[in-house]
């Protein structure tokens, strides 16, 4: 109809989130509309994260030293995979994470990418979660938590999306025009990392302000079993 399509006219934002959040919704049989009601995001787990409690097991298991077959330590190997992570988050840029490296020089390189913030870390974030249930490494925790807070903090307050934030001092995030923005891939990433996190601390704030979290929340402590509970030996 004339006249009409500057008033129905959907922004770039607008018409991203509104796919982000429908995709999201998908998930849930049993979605509560009343649950959409909250649109700002809480301080309760930057907060939780700063006092080093946000990547903190809920059940601590039990340590104890025993004669085995010598074959493949499954646990071991999950200990070198959060050496591999954790080692790799720069504390000087806001620890972010590193994702290439470079073998073929001397000495060795690490480099950022242009999609390292946006989605290949929330990757390993969640990664990370089951490498420490697995293994039970204590490794880097203080690290890791301030990596989380970090990631945490790129949450969108009104919608719940995961924000590459501008960043004028990380020219590999793409130019400051362009900022902020979010992959689409990157938004499943973060709500499956925060689901692993939230089954593998028992705290119910790790991803409640998530997209996910926002559209469901009593349905969270159910929703995608990736790691069992029960801690490890």
């Amino acid at each position: 109809m004339k006249g009409s399509g500057s008033s129905r006219r959907l922004s770039r934002r607008q018409l991203l989130t509104g796919a982000i959040t429908s995709s999201a919704a998908g998930i849930w049989a049993t979605l509560n509309k009343n649950s959409l009601a909250s649109t700002r995001m809480s301080a309760d787990l930057k907060e939780n994260s700063k006092s080093a409690g946000i990547n903190r097991a809920s059940v601590s298991g039990e340590r104890y030293e025993a004669l085995v077959p010598d074959t493949l330590d499954l646990a071991e190997r999950g200990k070198l995979g959060l050496n591999q992570l954790t080692e790799q988050i720069s504390e000087a840029d806001d620890y972010e994470m590193y994702s290439r490296q470079f073998f073929d020089y001397q000495p060795p390189r690490l480099r950022f990418f242009v999609d390292d913030l946006g989605c290949c870390q929330p990757k390993a974030l969640k990664a990370m979660a089951m490498l420490r249930l697995m293994s039970g490494s204590e490794q880097n925790l203080e690290r890791e938590a301030k990596m989380i807070e970090m990631m945490v903090s790129h949450l969108g307050e009104d919608d719940g999306l995961y924000w590459v934030p501008p960043s004028p001092d990380k020219p590999w995030l793409g130019p400051e025009e362009y900022k902020p923005y979010f992959y689409v891939h990157g938004q499943a990433r973060m709500m499956r990392a925060m689901l692993a996190w939230h089954q593998y601390t028992g705290d119910p704030e790790v991803c409640k302000n998530t997209a996910v979290g926002r559209l469901a929340p009593p349905a969270i402590s159910s929703a995608l079993p990736m790691i069992p509970h029960g801690g490890h030996n």
